[in-house]
């Protein structure tokens, strides 16, 4: 498996962990009580092994960080499959029956909020709230190039507690793309996506290995805050 080199240092725990190690310190732990959706990458086994969602895919993948009021906070894996072509039109399903998917265009500062197309299909994964840990490390330099970024990469490890299981919210929405037969098939038929990993395989992992593209300390921030 690869890893960081050796003078590369990580980190892991939970959000409690690092309340804790604040406190100890005698220092207040740094809050972010933003929401994020931190672009990233879900990998099968290893570092070097399949990139089952990313940039480099047909699927997008965000790291969700919800810790701003009046939301409940919580950490998730965000899947997003396209509705259209790789122009992100939706002309397919709407000539087919489906329609064009929207949403509330919240940039726009006045209401009622003007809808607008929405090109993707969301499933997020919520990971159980203070039941998993984390593991931050850098990206080794000779595996960066697998990753369309230029900026900082951290990986994250993620597992769930013994027992636990992942939130999934989108499943079961119906789905079509008329422009992308594969797309289709892997949400609505549970077509494997990369080797044998399916849609449904993903939803029933206890353990995320992730590229982040967010600086390390900064990402330790965020996960940080989701309990507090």
């Amino acid at each position: 498996m690869a890893g960081p080199k050796n003078d590369q240092v990580g980190t892991t725990s939970t959000a409690q962990d690092h309340a804790s190690s604040a406190a100890a310190a005698g220092k207040s732990p740094a809050i972010d009580r933003k929401n994020h959706a931190k672009t990233c990458w879900l990998l099968s086994k290893d570092l070097d092994g399949p990139i089952v969602a990313g940039s480099s895919t047909k699927i997008e993948a965000k790291l969700v960080i919800i810790a701003a009021k009046p939301r409940t906070p919580f950490v998730g894996l965000r899947l997003e499959f396209p509705l259209g072509d790789s122009n992100g039109e939706q002309f397919d399903n709407e000539v087919a029956g489906f329609g064009v998917r929207h949403q509330a265009d919240f940039k726009y500062h006045a209401h009622p909020l003007p809808l607008i197309p929405h090109n993707f299909h969301e499933i997020v994964l919520q990971f159980p709230r203070d039941r998993f840990t984390y593991d931050l490390q850098p990206v080794p330099d000779d595996l960066r190039h697998r990753f369309a970024a230029t900026g900082h990469l951290t990986v994250a490890r993620v597992k769930l507690n013994e027992g636990e299981n992942v939130r999934v919210l989108g499943w079961g929405k119906p789905f079509a793309n008329q422009s992308d037969s594969e797309v289709e098939a892997w949400v609505n038929d549970n077509k494997p996506i990369i080797d044998d990993i399916t849609l449904l395989d993903i939803t029933r992992q206890t353990e995320f290995l992730l590229v982040v593209a967010n600086e390390q300390k900064s990402l330790g921030i965020k996960l940080g805050v989701t309990t507090r």
